[in-house]
């Protein structure tokens, strides 16, 4: 067995407002709650608080540019001066 490491985890100070974008690539995974409701409890534990309003897609695929509520929230955040969280990295590793 490797070496075991500490993990710190410290919450965000920014005072602003934010929303989530959050995806799963099924129905099912969404429904799971190791899905959907996992990024939000992600989000919420790191940020300290609510967002202002999520946004969801249910997509499987690689592209992006197909995630309407990833585009609805981008959206959101500029109008509104928000932060766009977004819990999993890998929901937007292939971001060009």
């Amino acid at each position: 067995m490797g070496k075991k490491r500490k993990v710190e985890i410290k919450i965000n100070t920014d005072p602003r407002p934010y929303a989530l974008w959050r995806r799963c690539s099924t129905q099912e995974q969404g429904e799971s709650g190791l899905g959907l409701a996992a990024q939000l409890t992600i989000a919420q534990m790191f940020m300290g608080k609510d967002p202002v309003e999520v946004f969801t897609d249910v997509y499987t695929g690689t592209k992006l540019k197909q995630c309407v509520g990833l585009w609805k929230a981008i959206d959101f955040c500029k109008e509104h001066g928000y932060l766009l969280v977004v819990a999993k990295a890998d929901r937007c590793r292939d971001l060009r």
